[in-house]
């Protein structure tokens, strides 16, 4: 029987993993085709941003369903090797299903969101839409900058033009200097720890199922199961420490 954690088996997240993994072959590819295109097929205005109030899995079911990769995702997950069988389809002659000339604009935002969305997961720990909530909530400059190294069209989010006009009329000149910073920069790769690990943790939070878990289960499903997490040393209590720090640091 499968092993469940809330609406999640291992299985879900292995095709939650898949879809990470071809989210970021899909995001090089379409940088490289719209480059320049944009400006005049797109309606005004363009923007994804209200997309961030929608949660994690809003998100990916949005994508999924928009491009028809439902029963991708299932045949990747199910095969010996995801990566592998992922990797094979990229090379190969198929081609991810257009999607209608109306729902194209909406198709590519979504796209966009959740390309930083997986982006911030995997240097941040948490998805874009936590960053968001968080920042309405405390105003707090270190989540800014964060966001805006992942996203820079979150510069035209309203909470973000009200800070950087309260800047301007004090003249904060500091914070602009940080602003830059992030505007022009990109997260740390020091950043870059258990992207795949971090992904799960989102999934499984968002659906009130992390604390289901206890030392024995997380390796049971990280180290054994997802094989996203290394055995080396006493990897179950390391383990278990790291998940025990991404609650406590969670965005509230």
């Amino acid at each position: 029987m499968t092993k469940r954690f809330g609406k999640c088996s291992a299985e879900d997240l292995k095709g939650l993993l898949v879809f990470q993994h071809e989210s970021i072959q899909m995001e090089t590819e379409m940088a490289a085709t719209l480059s320049g295109k944009l400006d005049t097929e797109m309606p005004r205005p363009f923007s994804w941003l209200k997309i961030y109030n929608s949660t994690f899995f809003e998100l990916v079911s949005i994508c999924v369903s928009l491009f028809n990769l439902e029963s991708k995702v299932i045949e990747f997950a199910n095969s010996g090797d995801p990566q592998k069988a992922l990797s094979d389809w990229g090379a190969s002659d198929e081609t991810i299903p257009e999607v209608g000339e109306s729902a194209r604009p909406y198709a590519l935002a979504a796209l966009q969101a959740i390309f930083r969305t997986f982006k911030s997961i995997r240097y941040y720990g948490y998805s874009l839409d936590t960053f968001v909530s968080s920042y309405s909530k405390t105003s707090d400059d270190k989540i800014l900058f964060k966001m805006l190294r992942v996203d820079k069209s979150l510069l035209a989010h309203p909470n973000l033009e009200r800070r950087i006009a309260i800047a301007e009329a004090e003249g904060d000149a500091g914070f602009f200097k940080k602003l830059a910073s992030a505007i022009n920069g990109q997260p740390s790769q020091k950043l870059l720890e258990y992207p795949e690990l971090r992904l799960c943790l989102v999934a499984l939070h968002q659906e009130d199922a992390l604390e289901s878990l206890n030392e024995e289960k997380a390796y049971q499903l990280f180290c054994v199961d997802l094989a996203i997490y290394p055995h080396d040393g006493d990897a179950a209590r390391s383990l278990w420490k790291f998940i025990e720090r991404w609650k406590k640091n969670y965005p509230t």
